[in-house]
């Protein structure tokens, strides 16, 4: 089990928007058939939708911890790709290709506090993301084309250090696979948390961080598109026709 914290509160709490589906579904419930038919079929689409928006979520929020350890066993296979910015983001952002409901996959490594991550901006473009001490302390966002490759640089941010940030400190401190404080991003443009999980070597010693992060920008765009899409599948008449 992964340990939640009040950062999942917040997201559960959004939620609670997707109840007006309900009441405008039930909306077109036909009374021409008994008042009783109408209102245990309303109470059955009720329940119909309660559980599929939870499904729906439980596999939101499971896939970043899940592709979180997939990576992590994988740097634990080969911890050199850690020194090695260019395949990581690459692999990272074929991942971001594979799976619409990913933002951000990224690594903060503890020699050095470096950062490899690769993200899907809001207008969908993708980006790569470093912070390589062999050239300087720098953290910088670059928008890349087709290939990967860095076309524009987005960000810059002088003195980063991935140790420092809350899902790095998160994740060490309880030394299993957490949901994040909500925090704000290294850029300052968004807020979100983070799905994290501590990297140990063979031999137990603190290799980094692996993450999968969410905005809060991105869970409530999710959010609504599963609100838009329940109520286009669920607009059918609750009552049989009179005979």
């Amino acid at each position: 089990m992964f340990s939640i914290n009040r950062s999942y509160v917040r997201i559960v709490l959004a939620l609670v928007g997707l109840v007006a589906i309900t009441a405008s579904v039930i909306g077109t419930v036909s009374f021409t058939g008994s008042r009783k038919v109408a209102t245990d079929m309303a109470e059955q689409l009720q329940r119909q939708i309660a559980e599929t928006v939870q499904d729906r979520m439980h596999a939101f929020l499971e896939r970043p911890h899940a592709l979180t350890h997939m990576n992590v066993l994988e740097l634990i296979e080969s911890p050199a790709l850690l020194d090695d910015p260019r395949a990581l983001s690459a692999s990272w952002l074929n991942q971001l290709h594979a799976f619409d409901n990913l933002q951000n996959i990224a690594v903060g490594v503890e020699e050095q506090g470096n950062f490899i991550g690769a993200g899907r901006a809001a207008d969908g473009y993708f980006t790569i993301a470093i912070r390589d001490l062999h050239e300087d302390k720098h953290y910088r966002v670059f928008r890349v084309d087709g290939e990967g490759r860095p076309i524009e640089k987005l960000t810059e941010i002088q003195n980063y250090d991935a140790r420092e940030r809350p899902w790095y400190q998160a994740a060490v401190q309880a030394d299993q696979a957490i949901w994040s404080p909500i925090y704000i991003w290294a850029a300052g443009t968004s807020i979100g948390l983070t799905a994290a999980l501590p990297i140990k070597g063979a031999d137990g010693r603190l290799l980094g961080v692996q993450q999968a992060a969410l905005s809060l920008d991105f869970i409530s765009g999710y959010l609504q598109q599963l609100a838009t899409n329940l109520d286009q599948k669920q607009q059918f008449p609750l009552c049989p026709e009179p005979q």
